[in-house]
């Protein structure tokens, strides 16, 4: 076992601190040790990406740990609305690691993907498969595609429809009960 590093705090041991500014192998140490960890099922990684030049820095240092756990895993960009350079939103995602602009959304999305897991985990147990088809195309989804298709593979999802005018907007309503919220696609 590790001991933990002078500048980390027991009230806080996953806190990385401004030293990994100094030294980026801390993302990399402390990717891998939480990822080797058998209690430990995901990875979420709150991160300031910086300028493109540190953010590839980042990548460098967090990816091929993350990848090669094969657990799953999210990077939180923070810094607001400061922008996130391209490539360092690319890199993650072409390994299949969403980046997402919160710790909450990011917490979400785990905690979404864990209870998928958990489901397909006791669906294999019974001896059941889930048979899913293709996603209808790669990048984001459209709201009611996107929930389309999580409806089909048995996600619930909240009511609702595509209205492409007033009368179909009346007719979902009626349909899913008041009140309702309009949300533009």
């Amino acid at each position: 076992k590790a001991a933990l590093p002078p500048f980390a705090s027991l009230d806080n041991p996953l806190d990385v601190t401004a030293q990994v500014l100094r030294d980026l192998t801390i993302w990399t140490h402390s990717a891998q040790a939480l990822l080797a960890e058998p209690a430990i099922g995901s990875l979420c990684v709150p991160v300031v990406p910086g300028s493109p030049k540190l953010a590839m820095d980042k990548v460098e240092a967090l990816l091929p740990s993350m990848v090669q756990s094969g657990k799953p895993a999210v990077i939180a960009a923070l810094g607001d609305e400061f922008p996130v350079p391209p490539e360092f939103v690319a890199a993650f995602r072409r390994k299949g690691i969403p980046v997402l602009r919160s710790p909450e959304r990011a917490m979400r999305a785990l905690a979404h993907a864990t209870v998928y897991g958990r489901r397909l985990a006791r669906q294999h147990r019974a001896g059941l498969t889930i048979e899913a088809a293709p996603l209808p195309q790669r990048g984001t989804l459209a709201e009611h595609t996107a929930k389309a298709y999580l409806a089909a593979l048995g996600i619930a999802t909240p009511a609702g429809g595509l209205a492409r005018d007033i009368g179909e907007a009346r007719s979902i309503a009626a349909r899913i009960g008041y009140p309702v919220v309009l949300k533009a696609q």
